[in-house]
């Protein structure tokens, strides 16, 4: 079974195999795999063909949703994401300090 979305989402991009491949690091063989075997490339590569289409990796492979690896990576990552520093709840900042046991670092 094909990779339609890949597919369709490497030609939205006005990419063709062989630069999806030069960019990944991988051979134009491999690419033409993950689109017509529906194969799942190796993280490293999703991350960069995530970055080159600006398309979610669950969208261009939906298996790799029920991933245990790819689930505990994304939770280690983000516990919440909010909009900006205001709207990050009063208690959320409460419990934050309270719990901090070395330091506290803001970005600008």
């Amino acid at each position: 079974m094909a990779n339609e979305r890949l597919r369709s989402a490497l030609h939205s991009a006005g990419l063709t195999i062989d630069q999806v491949s030069d960019r990944a690091g991988v051979d134009p063989k491999t690419v033409e795999r993950w689109i017509s075997t529906d194969r799942v490339p190796h993280r490293t590569h999703r991350e960069a063909i995530v970055a080159m289409l600006g398309k979610p990796e669950g969208f261009l492979w939906p298996s790799t949703e029920s991933e245990a690896r790819t689930q505990s990576a994304s939770a280690a990552e983000f516990v919440a994401l909010h909009p900006s520093r205001g709207g990050i709840p009063a208690g959320t900042w409460t419990t934050l300090l309270d719990q901090a046991s070395e330091s506290i670092d803001l970005p600008a």
